[in-house]
């Protein structure tokens, strides 16, 4: 737990340190507060950071904020750049500041459409950030279906699972939500869970499967695959992934080797 805060602090610590050089000095113009709605309602959802507004070229590369997902039950989760994912709790205090844990305190929150506008308060600093919410995937009785917490059984592993499988004592959780983010949440034994997230949708012209995208998938960066759901309830799904094999050392090209593989699932609390 200790590490995975001063990574996140560190990671910040940079982005507000160029923000603060990145960010033009004009005086800004009043915003409109949000309407009676509450706060934790008006902020719910996933918001895309736009880049420019926080992080100069010359830092981007080393750490940079990617989105920000806010929950009903006071959870989030927050994705960087370089591939990190942290997640916990946030309050809101007097309707009008977002306290994130490990992370530091919104405050001006202002949204305007499907932007959200806010300051971002850390030990390092105050930076001024703008995001953008995420399209949610197309509503139907599938979308229902699928968008809950999955547990993997077995020891049939593929990327779909960014190649996890829960074999030696581990619990592999795969999750879909309506903002379009596929999380993986691995617990091994005892160890504090490893989180993976990326992006999902429907296939546009094949009814049943989905894609999925990976960004920081294990030597190859950035991955896209197709699941073909085979079988899905309340209680079990089914998914069948076919993928190119890793690159081996006799020189096979991995382009060549098609593998099928298919994983099953039961609903998680």
């Amino acid at each position: 737990m200790m590490k995975s805060k001063y990574i996140l602090k560190l990671l910040l610590l940079i982005v507000i340190v160029a923000g603060i050089y990145a960010c033009q000095k004009e005086t800004e113009t009043p915003k409109t507060p949000l309407p009676e709605r509450t706060l934790a309602s008006a902020i719910n959802g996933k918001w895309i950071i736009d880049a420019n507004s926080h992080v100069s070229s010359r830092s981007q590369e080393a750490a940079q904020l990617s989105s920000i997902e806010f929950f009903n039950d006071s959870t989030y989760l927050v994705s960087i750049s370089s591939g990190e994912v942290f997640a916990g709790k946030y309050d809101i205090t007097d309707s009008s500041e977002v306290n994130i844990s490990e992370l530091g305190t919104l405050t001006d929150i202002t949204i305007e459409g499907d932007t959200l506008l806010f300051k971002l308060s850390t030990e390092a600093g105050t930076i001024l950030i703008t995001a953008n919410k995420a399209p949610e995937i197309t509503d139907s009785d599938s979308t229902r279906l699928l968008c809950r917490n999955w547990k993997l059984q077995g020891t049939t592993f593929s990327p779909a699972t960014f190649g996890w499988s829960a074999e030696y004592n581990r619990n592999v959780y795969l999750r879909f939500y309506k903002s379009g983010t596929y999380l993986i949440d691995v617990h091994l034994q005892d160890t504090l869970p490893i989180l993976h997230s990326g992006d999902w949708n429907w296939h546009p012209t094949r009814p049943g499967t989905y894609t999925y995208t990976w960004y920081n998938y294990p030597y190859y960066g950035v991955v896209t695959g197709n699941g073909i759901i085979t079988e899905l309830s309340t209680s079990s799904l089914k998914i069948t992934d076919s993928y190119y094999t890793y690159p081996s050392s006799n020189g096979i090209d991995r382009d060549t080797v098609v593998v099928t593989k298919t994983q099953v699932f039961v609903a998680a609390e």
